[in-house]
């Protein structure tokens, strides 16, 4: 029986720590893109302001805040399951758990408001609304939206977000080159000149 505990503290030692090392890495990525964001994926120097006057700026600011937050309570929710389980402290333990418990709980209340509000679509829903606000700052200045929705585009064989003349909904961005109804990741391979008549 002893040797079944000690094998389920060592089991909960190894992941808190693979998963303290994760979350550490991705708190230090984070930092990392916040001070050097020019040479990372989002192309541009990241300035510490949340002012309306450069809205793409303030939105990277606010997910950079928003992950270095995140980050920085998992990497210590998991040292402390780490520390607990080597230490064999029932302190730590018990903090762990029941801040276990209360994201559990947290979680189940997330998907049972989502489906409530949304039905059985709910993250069908949450995408198109969250994809149709996102479009219309589609430009090469915006690096990490233009990058999205070059990628996505010829991934999925779509144009747009939805299935029905979903390329109507390119004429609320203004990212495009003269008369282009849709962006050159619309088009299917073969097809020129379809940015001019989707």
């Amino acid at each position: 029986m002893r040797c079944c505990i000690d094998l389920i503290k060592f089991l909960l030692f190894i992941a808190n720590f693979l998963c303290f090392l994760g979350f550490a890495g991705l708190l230090a990525g984070t930092v990392y893109v916040l001070l050097n964001g020019e040479n990372t994926f989002i192309g541009q120097n990241i300035e510490p302001s949340l002012s309306s006057a450069d809205p793409t700026n303030a939105t990277y600011f606010s997910f950079i805040i928003i992950f270095l937050v995140i980050f920085s309570f998992f990497a210590l929710f998991t040292c402390l399951g780490c520390c607990g389980a080597a230490y064999k402290s029932g302190c730590m333990l018990g903090s762990f758990i029941i801040i276990l418990f209360v994201l559990f709980g947290g979680s189940v209340g997330a998907v049972v408001f989502l489906h409530t509000q949304f039905g059985w679509q709910a993250v069908l829903q949450v995408l198109i609304q969250e994809m149709s606000r996102n479009l219309p700052t589609f430009r090469k200045e915006n690096v990490l939206t233009y990058k999205f929705w070059n990628w996505i585009q010829p991934t999925f064989s779509c144009c747009g977000v939805e299935e029905v003349n979903g390329w109507k909904i390119w004429s609320t961005s203004d990212g495009l080159q003269t008369n282009w109804k849709v962006p050159e990741a619309c088009c299917k391979e073969g097809e020129k000149d379809c940015m001019y008549e989707p």
